[in-house]
C-alpha cells in the first residue's frame, strides 16, 4: 500500500478550495518537492504551507511577470492555509489516511444509494495493486473496471482496480463512484464499447450524483474542475465533456427516473440512445420522466453549462483586474498596482484582445494615456472567475 505524505494531505486540503489557477498539476509542481519530504499529517503541511504564502507574498521591486505569478500562488496558498485550520476538514482528511477501508466505506454507501433510486448494480470487489493488469497498465490510469468482457478477453476477474500510486484522498473515492456505473453497464453485454455516453452518464451520476451525496457539493464540483475542467484543448477530457453534456440533456428531459432505467438497460440500449442525440432524433427516445435532485441538477448545470473553462490569462493580467476600472487611464492602473510597464502593458492588452474584458484605444502612441472605456473586470477579479495559467515549465 502507498505510503501517503504531506503531498497527498496538501492534496486534501486543496480539494476544498476553489483555485485560481488554470491547471492542477502544474500548480502542484510549485511545491511537491518540498511537501513529499513531509509526513501525511497536518501540523508539518501548515507550516510549510503558511512559510511559503508569507515568502511568495513578499515582492521587494516592481511587480513583473515572476512576481505576479507568485502573488497569484499566494492567494491560494492564503486558501489552503485556512482550510489547514478547520478542524472539520482536517479530520476528514486524516481519516483518509487509510485509503483502502475508506473506498470500502465508500462503495458500501454509494451502493446503498444507487440501490435506493432503483439501480441494479451487484457490489463489487476492489482490488488495489502496485501495477495494474495489462493492458490497463500503460494507459495511466487511476483505476478501472474490469467486466464479464476483460474476464474472457485477458483473464481479469471482475472487480475495480487501483493502482497504488494513483490514490489519493477523496479524488479516489470520487473516481469509484464513477467507475460503479461501469460496473452496473458491463453486466449486460460486455462485448460492447464502454465510451461515449457511458462515460456520460458515469460522470453524470456517479462522479456528480453519488459524489455529492456523500463528498458534498462543494468538494464534489472541486474535484470534477480540477480533473477534468483544465485549461488546454486535450481532446481525451474534451471526449468526456461532450459525453457528459448529453448525459445532462438526458437528465433534463427525463430526469433521475429516465436516467435509472437507461443505466438498468445495458450498453446496447444505451448506444441506440447516443445515436439519437448525435442525430437529433430526441422525439425517438421513450423514457419515464421524473424525481430530479436540485444538487445534481445544480452541479450539471455549472459544469455543463454554466462555468467558463476558458476565462484564462497570464498571472499578470489575473493581478491587474483588480485594479482596473472604468475611466481610470492606463498609465494611473499600473501605477496603482506597482507594475514593470512593459509587462503590465502587455497584460492590459491582453484582458482586451485574449478574453475581452475592457476596452481603450491601443493603435495610439501615447497608450498609457487611455481611459478605459468599458469594463467587467471588477464582478469578476476576486475569486476563481478568472484563471490564470504557469507555464509548464515555471518553478517559483
Amino acid at each position: 500500500m502507498q505510503n501517503l505524505n504531506g503531498r497527498m494531505y496538501f492534496l486534501g486540503a486543496l480539494y476544498h478550495v476553489r483555485g485560481n489557477f488554470s491547471h492542477l498539476s502544474r500548480f502542484m509542481k510549485q511545491f511537491s518537492p518540498r511537501l513529499n519530504s513531509l509526513p501525511y499529517e497536518s501540523t508539518s503541511v501548515l507550516e510549510l504551507v503558511r512559510h511559503l504564502r508569507e515568502a511568495h507574498t513578499y515582492v521587494e521591486e516592481k511587480v513583473g511577470e515572476e512576481q505576479a505569478l507568485s502573488l497569484m500562488l499566494a492567494e491560494d496558498l492564503a486558501e489552503i492555509e485556512r482550510v489547514l485550520q478547520d478542524d472539520d476538514i482536517v479530520a476528514a482528511i486524516d481519516m483518509r489516511e487509510d485509503l483502502q477501508t475508506t473506498l470500502e466505506t465508500c462503495k458500501e454507501r454509494a451502493v446503498k444509494h444507487l440501490e435506493n433510486i432503483g439501480v441494479h448494480i451487484d457490489p463489487p470487489k476492489l482490488t488495489f495493486l502496485r501495477k495494474l493488469p495489462a493492458p490497463y497498465d500503460i494507459q495511466g490510469y487511476a483505476a478501472f473496471v474490469a467486466d464479464p468482457g476483460d474476464v474472457q478477453t485477458y483473464g481479469i476477474p471482475q472487480g475495480v482496480y487501483f493502482a497504488e500510486n494513483r490514490l489519493r484522498p477523496f479524488y479516489s473515492e470520487f473516481i469509484l463512484m464513477h467507475e460503479l456505473m461501469h460496473v452496473v453497464l458491463g453486466k449486460l453485454n460486455p462485448d460492447i464499447s464502454a465510451r461515449g455516453l457511458e462515460e456520460g452518464l458515469a460522470e453524470l451520476v456517479g462522479a456528480m450524483y453519488l459524489s455529492s451525496k456523500i463528498l458534498g457539493k462543494q468538494l464534489t464540483t472541486n474535484l470534477f474542475i480540477y480533473n477534468r475542467m483544465s485549461y488546454g484543448f486535450q481532446q481525451f477530457w474534451e471526449l468526456y465533456m461532450d459525453a457528459t453534456r448529453q448525459a445532462t440533456l438526458l437528465y433534463h428531459r427525463f430526469g433521475l427516473k429516465g436516467i435509472v432505467e437507461l443505466v438498468n438497460g445495458g450498453r446496447e440500449r444505451l448506444k441506440q440512445i447516443e445515436q439519437y442525440c448525435l442525430r437529433m432524433e430526441f422525439d425517438r427516445i421513450i423514457l419515464p420522466d421524473g424525481d430530479h435532485d436540485t444538487n445534481l441538477t445544480d452541479i450539471a448545470d455549472f459544469l455543463s453549462l454554466a462555468y467558463n473553462r476558458n476565462m484564462v490569462v497570464s498571472p499578470m493580467a489575473k493581478y491587474l483586474t483588480r485594479f482596473v476600472r472604468p475611466h481610470a487611464t492606463i498609465a494611473q492602473i499600473l501605477e496603482e498596482a506597482n507594475v514593470e510597464r512593459e509587462a503590465g502593458l502587455r497584460a492590459i492588452k491582453e484582458l482586451k484582445h485574449r478574453v475581452y474584458l475592457l476596452s481603450f484605444l491601443d493603435d495610439v502612441e501615447d497608450i498609457e494615456k487611455q481611459h478605459i472605456n468599458r469594463t467587467d473586470c471588477e464582478p469578476l477579479a476576486r475569486g476563481s472567475f478568472i484563471r490564470y495559467e504557469i507555464p509548464e515549465t515555471t518553478r517559483t
